[in-house]
């Protein structure tokens, strides 16, 4: 087994995260930069591949944040 194939678990997880129910934590139980605004995260797009990661973008939403 090659040492770079993602295992059977990632890919499971991949295709749960890839699943148009899915759904991020409640806002309630979010570290508090989450829950006072300061950071927003949205998930991006369901990838095509439902084998494939899916990953979350994270935006800093105080003014003059870079």
């Amino acid at each position: 087994m090659s040492t770079t194939a993602p295992s059977k678990q990632s890919i499971a997880l991949n295709k749960a995260q890839n699943s148009p129910a899915f759904e991020l934590e409640p806002l309630k139980n979010q570290k508090p930069l989450f829950k006072l605004g300061y950071l927003k995260r949205v998930l991006d797009p369901i990838r095509e591949n439902p084998e494939e990661l899916r990953t979350a973008t994270i935006t800093c939403e105080i003014r003059r944040c870079k």
